[in-house]
């Protein structure tokens, strides 16, 4: 068992211990922001503590970006569960978030050569055609530790409620590459030629850390 799954199962027999006895302290909510639209159930332990789940979802986003003179076709997705704990120090709305999330969060790049357009692909310049790819995915974790502040899920009375969130899942992306480009120009591209193309994507677009979380929504306590 890693660290990480040891983690997630301290933190869900703490919610068991927690919430048993415990009555009419529930709270539904349903937010929109990043990582999407979320629907969750939090729990107040007392004035000071609570503890949360939710599930979210941002759905396929498409969008056409350029990285090192490559033009790709980029398709991101982010379905993530979450299991959190809460601390209001001020015994009000304002409170600090901790916990694990749980998902899918990974971009797929599709290169979009149109047999016209000259690229260069690390060293070498060549002009591929549409039959040619050089295609990558950046993906996250499957299991992340969340950090952040936010509003809302205090013990109070029963009625809708406002809530906020920001904070960020901490977790390295890992980008893997897939080409036919060195086959296709034999003499011209190498598999040098293709490491080095790689790295650029992953000082760029695989150089991220962190998943950030910013959202609102409203909460139902009853």
């Amino acid at each position: 068992m890693t660290v990480n799954h040891r983690f997630a199962f301290v933190l869900t027999t703490f919610v068991a211990g927690l919430t048993a006895g415990t009555a009419q302290a529930g709270e539904v909510y349903g937010n929109l922001g990043l990582p999407g639209a979320m629907l969750g159930y939090a729990h107040s332990v007392n004035s000071s503590w609570g503890l949360r789940t939710d599930v979210s979802t941002l759905g396929s986003i498409r969008r056409d970006f350029t990285e090192s003179g490559i033009t790709y076709q980029g398709t991101l997705k982010a379905n993530r569960l979450g299991l959190f704990a809460d601390y209001f120090p001020l015994q009000g709305g304002f409170r600090l978030t901790g916990g694990l999330t749980f998902g899918d969060m990974k971009a797929r790049l599709k290169s979009r050569f149109d047999g016209a357009t000259p690229v260069t692909v690390g060293n070498q310049t060549i002009t591929p055609s549409a039959n040619d790819y050089f295609n990558a995915e950046v993906k996250f974790p499957r299991t992340m530790p969340y950090l952040g502040i936010g509003w809302g899920h205090q013990a109070r009375e029963q009625g809708f409620g406002f809530v906020a969130d920001l904070g960020a899942m901490l977790g390295k992306a890992k980008v893997t590459t897939s080409q036919n480009v060195v086959a296709n120009h034999p003499g011209v591209i190498s598999q040098a030629d293709v490491d080095a193309e790689t790295q650029k994507l992953r000082d760029g677009v695989g150089d991220l850390k962190v998943l950030p979380q910013v959202s609102l929504g409203l909460s139902y306590r009853y």
